[in-house]
């Protein structure tokens, strides 16, 4: 149970779910997903520098607010927006309880931690739903600039946060980049959606793998997030046109 409850709260396995739907299923929802949980891992990144608290255990480590359901509520709660469907509801709801009740019951968190952690993650939920129609309503060069000026002022308020600000930069300019460019269509053909995951996985996991052997320095971690968000947002969905995988809208088709 403990290791299913570290697969689910690891950062990089949601941040591979993320790019799946935004590769074969909803690129607008995935992007948004990605926006979210980069935000919810900064913000908790942020919270724990300003605050600290000492927990009750006493080891001087930091348990507030639970990071595993904040980013599980933000994560689940945002889909909750996005999948209208009654079953998916109730999974989303089961995760986000599954994950709590792990917490709780193998971690030092207290019901408070918990409670907190929710409460964040449903705020950053909010926000950003919130946010969408003013967002999409922006130019195509403004919204750009916006997706450039934003993670790297993240940067300068919290550089330990560089990891999240950086997916957030490549995640919101390879999709502005995208919208503009590429205009992937994606196929409703099952096995180009596999084929398509499958390149997108083994090329996110290579990015990701390459971090480890980068040195801890704030800068260098910012732009290793930012080639992984450009991966999944701009460089597949190009890669995925060139290999004939997704059609770009609005090109002429010839018929025969």
């Amino acid at each position: 149970m403990v290791m299913v409850w570290e697969i689910m709260t690891n950062d990089w396995f949601l941040v591979i779910i993320a790019a799946v739907l935004y590769w074969t299923m909803d690129k607008p929802a995935g992007g948004r997903l990605l926006i979210v949980l980069a935000l919810s891992i900064y913000f908790h990144g942020l919270i724990k520098q300003m605050f600290f608290p000492v927990p009750p255990d006493g080891n001087g480590g930091f348990t507030f607010p639970a990071k595993q359901v904040q980013t599980a509520v933000a994560f689940w709660g945002y889909l909750l927006f996005e999948v209208r469907d009654r079953r998916f509801t109730w999974l989303s709801f089961s995760m986000i309880l599954i994950v709590a009740g792990t917490t709780f019951l193998y971690t030092s968190h207290t019901v408070e931690n918990i409670l907190m952690g929710g409460l964040i993650g449903a705020f950053i939920v909010y926000v950003v739903y919130r946010s969408m129609d003013w967002i999409a309503a922006m130019p195509e060069p403004f919204l750009f600039s916006f997706s450039l000026v934003f993670p790297s002022s993240l940067l300068l308020l919290f550089p330990d946060g560089a990891l999240y600000a950086g997916l957030l930069l490549g995640s919101g300019a390879g999709y502005s980049v995208e919208r503009l460019k590429c205009r992937t269509e994606l196929t409703n053909e099952l096995y180009k959606k596999a084929i398509t995951a499958v390149i997108g996985g083994a090329g996110l996991l290579l990015i990701i793998a390459a971090g480890t052997l980068l040195p801890p320095v704030s800068v260098l971690v910012f732009l290793h997030a930012a080639a992984a968000g450009i991966w999944i947002t701009l460089f597949l969905p190009f890669l995925s046109l060139r290999l004939g995988l997704n059609q770009q809208s609005g090109k002429f088709q010839k018929l025969g």
